[in-house]
């Protein structure tokens, strides 16, 4: 019952809903004015019911009255027949002032009846007296006559009223309204670019125009957002960094641009989320800083400059950089976590060269000093300040002409200097002063840097 239901509303239209509230509409106004007119006809029927058997009472007893004095009974009897014939007489009964009843014929059927009775008098001598029925039946036949006449015409008015109205509203409204629906669903599909036509009726041809308004609105912002995601998927795409999407708890990849996969030996992005499904255990090699990430992001905004040991598609292992956010939702709940990652690995290394090589110039016993490009030093190492007598503090941001001894001018000096300075190395030997002024001979090798 629920689905027949269903299924008939979902077939209503503006035009058969109209078309029936109208209906209903008319047949309410029928029934009422049917009512009320029935109410007045009954009253009509009544009081001219009256009107008439007051005239036939008047008559019927100026045409007895002299029959009733000759006690003619064959002629009373004649009279009263005649009467009896008419349609609207229902009975009569006549009686003498002596008691004797000399006609009587009473109505069978009680319905609508109205009795007269009258006095008969001659000369002023009373007769006897006339009981006259009348019956309604014949105004009320006619009365339903006219009722039924009514009722067709009533019916053939609502037709007309319904057909015009469901007509009226299928062209000029239902199928305006199927065009604009018909439009809207292109619009609904994507269809932004194909404007809705127009139709001669203001009203609907306005709401036309707002929703072709609000198309090329759509249009206009639906290709600034495609340009838009063209662009960020260029960048994205051709980054030189590592750029991805993880879910809220960090656990797994959404999204990775080429870089990244790169950066992890992967093929491709699609390669590379297909095959890590966990990756603190997947892919720190040290799975607690990946929760301390988390743990972070869950109090701060953002983690920068986070270096760490990672695997990658071959279990071989490279030091990144990894900055990263947690991008937050209206409820100010983890959505999801984006970041950007660098490989470091050959930095790292070189770290450690430079931590190596600095260990080695520590520990040699040749002197070694370095400088700016300006000449100020920069660096002594310890046998520096062992041959010198100066300790580091003292040399840093000197030049090196502290240690001239005056045995080699100033040529000998530019000669080096010119040297270098062309990209050549210069080797010699030097007579420098320590602290302490004694004079000392070294071999040297100056390079530029």
């Amino acid at each position: 019952m629920a689905r027949k239901r269903k299924n008939i509303l979902s077939r209503r239209t503006i035009a058969r809903d109209l078309a029936l509230w109208l209906s209903l509409t008319v047949a309410a106004i029928i029934t009422l004015l049917a009512a009320s007119y029935s109410l007045y006809s009954s009253n009509k029927l009544h009081q001219e019911l009256r009107e008439k058997a007051d005239y036939l009472t008047r008559q019927f007893t100026e045409v007895i009255t002299l029959p009733l004095f000759n006690l003619n009974t064959s002629t009373i009897n004649h009279i009263s027949s005649v009467y009896l014939d008419n349609n609207y007489v229902a009975g009569i009964c006549i009686e003498t002032d002596f008691g004797e009843v000399i006609f009587k014929h009473l109505p069978e059927v009680e319905q609508l009846i109205v009795k007269r009775q009258a006095t008969l008098h001659k000369d002023s001598m009373k007769l006897g007296t006339v009981d006259l029925y009348f019956t309604g039946l014949p105004l009320r036949e006619r009365q339903q006559v006219v009722f039924k006449a009514l009722i067709i015409l009533a019916l053939v008015v609502i037709t007309v009223i319904v057909s015009g109205t469901y007509l009226f509203m299928h062209f000029f409204l239902v199928k305006p309204v199927n065009q604009l629906n018909r439009g809207i669903r292109e619009i609904a599909s994507g269809n932004y670019k194909k404007p809705l036509s127009m139709v001669p009726q203001q009203d609907i041809s306005a709401i036309i125009r707002e929703i072709n308004t609000m198309a090329e609105n759509i249009t206009s912002k639906t290709e600034a957002l495609s340009e838009s995601e063209r662009k960020y998927r260029a960048l994205f795409d051709g980054a030189i960094e590592g750029i991805f999407q993880t879910t809220s708890d960090g656990q797994k990849f959404i999204t990775a641009n080429p870089s990244l996969a790169e950066i992890f030996g992967y093929d491709s992005p699609a390669e590379m989320l297909s095959s890590i499904s966990d990756i603190t255990q997947q892919v720190y090699v040290n799975p607690d800083e990946a929760l301390q990430i988390v743990s972070k992001l869950k109090q701060q905004k953002q983690v920068t400059k986070f270096e760490t040991q990672v695997y990658r598609k071959d279990r071989s292992v490279i030091w990144i950089s990894l900055n990263i956010r947690a991008v937050r939702d209206n409820r100010g709940s983890i959505s999801h976590l984006e970041g950007r990652v660098v490989d470091i690995t050959e930095r790292k290394e070189a770290e450690k060269e430079l931590i190596r090589l600095a260990s080695v110039i520590e520990q040699t016993d040749e002197e070694i000093l370095i400088t700016d490009s300006k000449g100020n030093i920069q660096y002594v190492n310890p046998s520096f300040e062992r041959i010198t007598g100066y300790s580091r503090t003292e040399m840093l941001g000197k030049n090196p002409r502290i240690l001239k001894s005056g045995k080699q001018d100033s040529e000998f000096y530019k000669n080096i200097w010119d040297t270098i300075t062309r990209g050549h190395i210069w080797k010699g030997i030097l007579f420098n002063r320590k602290k302490d002024g004694t004079l000392f001979e070294e071999e040297a090798t100056i390079p530029l840097f």
